[in-house]
């Protein structure tokens, strides 16, 4: 409720004439005050005053203070309560997000350690099962013994017969490549390159025209006419008999 709002009458807060006269006599210094350093505001104030003789302390006093500041001082109690009433309220709210700020911490963090466990149980899969050097010898050891079989295989089934096969190139290189041996192998063929067919539309040679070249072979005639009954013109077999 704002300030200027109706409050529900309250009960003056009652005072003691000592208490009253004080507040008073507050009240009336300050407007007192307010008053001359609107009209005159010079530097005698407060004891006298140089602009006018009617301008003195007390000429702006009020019975209006006596009036109403046991209201006032009721009505501001009753705010005061008001907002020390509030405060609980405003402290358990502030908790309240506190406590769901810490409930997203704890479920983030509770998310991270088990990404690390999981991580972590996949390192050790890994991690201490490497295999030892002498493992890794023996293992490259048992690859070079395999690859030799195979080259022994073809070598035995070259020389098997009665005539015996050339033994191919490559059981030699590999033979050696195991051993540590680089032998330079023999230079493959060149693979002959295909040649772009030209377009006959654009070729510097293109002619609509026929040429003998373009016309179908016709064996020659050794006689003057086909014995198989074919007119010269029409004759393709060139007079064989």
């Amino acid at each position: 409720m704002s300030a200027r709002e109706e409050r529900q009458p309250l009960e003056p807060i009652a005072l003691t004439e000592e208490q009253l006269d004080a507040l008073i006599d507050v009240g009336n210094r300050a407007l007192n005050n307010h008053y001359h350093a609107d009209l005159c505001h010079c530097r005698e104030w407060p004891a006298s005053c140089v602009s006018s003789g009617s301008y003195f302390m007390g000429a702006w006093d009020t019975g209006a203070f006596g009036i109403g500041l046991g209201a006032v001082l009721s009505l501001w109690e009753s705010m005061r309560l008001d907002a020390t009433a509030a405060e609980p309220a405003r402290l358990r709210a502030e908790r309240h997000s506190t406590n769901e700020s810490l409930s997203d911490a704890a479920e983030q963090l509770r998310v991270q350690r088990d990404r690390i466990a999981e991580l972590e149980a996949e390192r050790k899969k890994y991690v201490g099962v490497e295999p030892t050097i002498a493992e890794e010898m023996a293992y490259l050891g048992r690859c070079l013994d395999a690859v030799r079989d195979v080259c022994d295989a073809a070598e035995k089934q070259a020389t098997r017969w009665e005539n015996p096969l050339p033994v191919p190139e490559w059981v030699a290189m590999i033979r050696n490549a195991t051993d540590g041996v680089t032998v330079n192998a023999p230079a493959l063929p060149p693979v002959p390159q295909q040649r772009q067919a030209e377009d006959p539309h654009t070729s510097d040679l293109h002619h609509d025209y026929a040429l003998g070249r373009d016309l179908p072979f016709i064996p020659q005639q050794v006689t003057g006419r086909c014995p198989k009954g074919h007119t010269f013109e029409d004759c393709t077999c060139g007079g064989d008999r």
